[in-house]
């Protein structure tokens, strides 16, 4: 399977997914989806947080790119599959963090839930009220 390598491959990040499911390699499977995230379309880019998802802890820093997103939605799926892993994904805390700030209420409850599932010990609490929240880094 090496249509993953054809960039004109409308497939290519399914077929990539393939490939690992034949050979358990993720470091080539992570640089195609990793493209994948530069995607102008944000349901591809949702798309491929969830392919990433399935790499498990191994795609922590892909999964984390998807934090910083233009599209809520995307943030958001990257929060809930980081926190799907738990305390493996403490990397992504701080980022996570930043989240909780945010000016779009289901970005801050996301960020909120995430945070319990990765460091159950030390859950945070969203410290702006939905009025006084900062905006968002990212457009709507």
């Amino acid at each position: 399977i090496e249509e993953h390598k054809d960039k004109k491959n409308p497939f290519r990040f399914d077929a990539a997914m393939a490939r690992w499911q034949i050979d358990g390699q993720t470091q080539e499977v992570r640089a195609v989806l990793a493209e994948g995230l530069k995607q102008p379309k944000p349901q591809i880019r949702r798309n491929i947080i969830g392919l990433l998802a399935q790499l498990g802890a191994e795609a922590i820093p892909e999964l984390t790119e998807g934090l910083d997103d233009d599209d809520h939605q995307v943030r958001i799926y990257a929060m809930e599959s980081l926190a799907a892993l738990g305390p493996a994904a403490r990397s992504a805390v701080p980022l996570i963090e930043q989240a909780l700030n945010d000016r779009k209420y289901l970005i801050r409850t996301s960020a909120e839930k995430a945070l319990k599932k990765i460091r159950p010990e030390s859950p945070a609490r969203m410290e702006a009220a939905p009025a006084q929240a900062q905006p968002s880094r990212k457009a709507p």
